[in-house]
């Protein structure tokens, strides 16, 4: 025989009145935490839900008076065979119905939940800020203002940077404008010109750490490149070091106008403040005595007797090999199967009677040499 159910929810704090004959039925108790503007109602299940589902259900949304689940989700799935796809088709297929105080618009809202994961969230959130609750149809009207005001600040806040880097610009203009390198010591001036030509700033830095054993002499390195920011020559990145306890230059820019005006300007060099041997470094400016190169793949190795290594190269100054002269060389590795060479001359490293193999040289110069060449600048 079958059995109709008729069921009335009066809800007064905690009581929830029946009425009706029935066989079996199920309906979950009104729980709520004291002080929680919010009461359980159903498990709530869709139109078309499997038969099969019906049960594991109501195991899943089972709560006690703390509003805990009593369940876990494991606990379901051994419980009634159920795998992972099978939870998640019961919960497209089931949710947890209650009832929330909505604090924006002051009414009962109608609420579902169809996890654990989300009506805890729930719950958190109610606890979390002062027992204040939105409902969510008001929940969508705030994300949307609150969406709005942050396009419109966002919007102003890239006006003003747009701005400020209009201005930036406009300085950095200025300086080249008038050849603001005329007005830098010997030092800032050979900074200025090393940040225009090296690749990156890790190996600028690699650079002069190298060629300024000492601390002090580093020092003075980060000391130019403020000096080059302050005079708008290049515009400086900082970041804040919590170990140091201050801001620290983590990289540099400058505009390609600048490095072409610089270039071209090149003879302005004897035009810096310090001008102490300007002779013999007008003499000495463009020529050296190291000779790197990078050996490039033959692209048309396509006869026997092709060289495996062939190309062009420019260099920037006079090379000068000097007779009876010792000199250190080295050839490296490098990307797509490419080779570096480097001859440099011995005395520069370290004085040695002949050239020799570093397995036959005393170890403290052995060690002397494998540092150089392992720190040794690589130009592309």
């Amino acid at each position: 025989m079958a059995w109709s159910v008729l069921v009335w929810w009066w809800v007064f704090g905690d009581t929830l009145l029946l009425a009706g004959q029935f066989h079996a039925f199920f309906i979950l108790k009104t729980h709520s935490m004291e002080n929680l503007p919010i009461k359980i109602l159903d498990v709530e299940f869709a139109k078309n839900c499997p038969s099969e589902f019906i049960e594991p259900a109501k195991c899943y949304f089972e709560l006690n008076d703390q509003l805990q689940f009593v369940n876990k989700t494991g606990f379901v799935q051994d419980k009634y065979g159920i795998d992972y796809k099978g939870m998640q088709a019961l919960r497209n297929n089931a949710s947890l119905k209650y009832k929330m105080l909505c604090d924006d618009c002051d009414s009962w809202k109608t609420q579902t939940a169809s996890s654990h994961q989300q009506f805890q969230k729930i719950l958190r959130h109610l606890k979390r800020y002062n027992l204040m609750a939105r409902c969510q149809e008001c929940d969508d009207l705030y994300r949307k203002k609150q969406s709005e005001i942050s396009k419109k600040f966002a919007l102003e806040r890239k006006k003003i940077q747009e701005k400020e880097h209009q201005k930036r610009i406009q300085k950095l203009n200025s300086a080249v404008n008038d050849k603001a390198w005329r007005k830098l010591s010997t030092f800032q001036f050979k900074v200025l010109k090393d940040c225009l030509t090296f690749d990156s700033f890790d190996e600028l830095k690699q650079f002069y750490w190298y060629n300024n054993p000492t601390k002090s002499g580093y020092k003075k390195f980060f000391k130019a490149l403020q000096m080059l920011a302050s005079k708008d020559l290049i515009i400086t990145e900082t970041k804040f070091d919590h170990q140091r306890g201050y801001n620290i230059i983590t990289n540099f820019k400058y505009l390609d106008r600048l490095k072409r005006e610089f270039e071209y300007n090149f003879e302005l060099e004897d035009n810096s403040e310090d001008k102490n041997n300007s002779k013999q470094k007008s003499k000495n400016k463009d020529c050296t005595n190291n000779l790197k190169l990078r050996l490039t793949i033959n692209d048309y190795n396509h006869h026997p007797d092709s060289p495996l290594y062939a190309g062009t190269i420019r260099f920037k100054e006079k090379i000068v090999i000097n007779p009876n002269v010792d000199y250190t060389f080295a050839q490296w590795e490098r990307h797509n199967d490419e080779l570096y060479f480097t001859l440099v001359p011995t005395s520069e490293i370290e004085k040695l009677p002949v050239q020799k193999k570093l397995s036959q040289e005393p170890k403290a110069v052995q060690e002397h040499i494998t540092n150089f060449l392992n720190n040794i600048k690589v130009e592309k």
